[in-house]
């Protein structure tokens, strides 16, 4: 009687354990990427099992013996690595501790989505940028390795006009906080005050103002004639008016780090294809929140990528420290297809 390919992952699995070391749940996992990736294969093209098995198993030892780093290393490490999601687990701060340890200590670290892109501005002093990328480069591939990232691109940057104007950018939205809120206190909305929300694009300020807010056009001009004074280089406020209340706004702002933990847990990794937060809203105590992914009609993912994916949110989501933060909160993730059709659904709503 022939084996199946989960046999001979099986026993290859045991007669290997004491050369790998992984933990059990690793072990599980591994042998659930390779079957899922033999059966992609077979569906493109017709392979020989033993061949699969072989590359498999041969990439696995590479991967656990191997000292050096590589970009193909890195890709299996993101199929090995189970999916695990975290509070207040930011990429960026570990690579502030990355450049702090290394002696170069980053001015500044960005990181955009679709494409996954790190930018790290440094300062500049006496060693070139050459130098400090050489040192610095490894240790943070490794850091990223290690995070089970594989899909992104990193850029070294030293102090530049970007980098100015966006220390001016952040200098003023600093202020503009600080404008807005005192604006709303002085008209007796102190409440509303500490969740104000707005935007600045091409020197205008775009006000959220909630509908029930009688003396919206003086707050208006309370703002304007403090932003003349702070000289800030911003012509114009226009208020958009929302429905939305204080509570609504305390809901958001515990989603908002929640949310953005989901998706850093996802984006950067090929095997999961996120590209961005897609939106994040509170409608009558519900937290509505979609994540897009770059998944086409014709390549939609693995349900056992979309299993791993509902198995980690409901983790997350159940974990002390997260009820603790959203509370009696409802909610509602999705997933999304490049054309914002539904793949997954995690919600508490009754």
């Amino acid at each position: 009687m022939k084996k199946s390919l989960d046999d001979e992952l099986n026993q290859s699995f045991q007669s290997l354990n004491q050369k790998l070391r992984m933990k059990r749940e690793y072990h599980d996992h591994l042998k659930k990427r390779i079957l899922l990736e033999s059966k992609t294969a077979v569906k493109q093209k017709r392979i020989n099992k033993k061949v699969v098995l072989s590359i498999a198993l041969t990439a696995l030892l590479l991967l656990i013996s191997s000292p050096l780093y590589s970009t193909t290393m890195a890709s299996l490490a993101a199929k090995i690595i189970p999916l695990e999601m975290k509070s207040n687990s930011s990429i960026i701060g570990k690579i502030f501790e990355v450049g702090e340890q290394s002696g170069y200590k980053p001015l500044h670290v960005k990181i955009s989505y679709n494409p996954y892109t790190i930018t790290i501005w440094l300062e500049k002093g006496e060693d070139s940028l050459a130098k400090i990328q050489g040192i610095l480069e490894p240790e943070i591939k490794e850091l990223l390795y290690n995070e089970g990232i594989d899909q992104y691109t990193l850029n070294f940057t030293q102090e530049d006009k970007e980098y100015k104007e966006r220390q001016s950018e952040s200098d003023t939205f600093d202020k503009m906080r600080e404008i807005i809120s005192t604006a709303f206190s002085t008209f007796g909305y102190s409440d509303w005050a500490e969740y104000a929300s707005f935007g600045i694009g091409k020197d205008t300020l775009y006000l959220d103002m909630p509908m029930h807010v009688k003396e919206a056009e003086e707050i208006k001009s309370d703002v304007m004639k403090s932003i003349k004074n702070e000289k800030l280089k911003i012509n114009e406020v226009k208020l958009e008016y929302i429905y939305s209340d204080v509570e609504d706004q305390r809901q958001r702002s515990r989603w908002e780090g929640i949310t953005s933990d989901i998706h850093q847990a996802l984006a950067g990794k090929s095997i999961y294809n996120v590209t961005n937060i897609f939106s994040l809203n509170v409608q009558r105590g519900v937290s509505y929140v979609s994540i897009q992914t770059g998944a086409g009609m014709s390549d939609p993912p693995d349900k056992q990528i979309l299993s791993e994916i509902d198995s980690a949110l409901r983790t997350f989501l159940d974990s002390d420290e997260v009820k603790k933060k959203i509370q009696d909160d409802q909610y509602e993730i999705r997933l999304l297809n490049k054309y914002d059709g539904t793949l997954l659904v995690v919600s508490n709503k009754e």
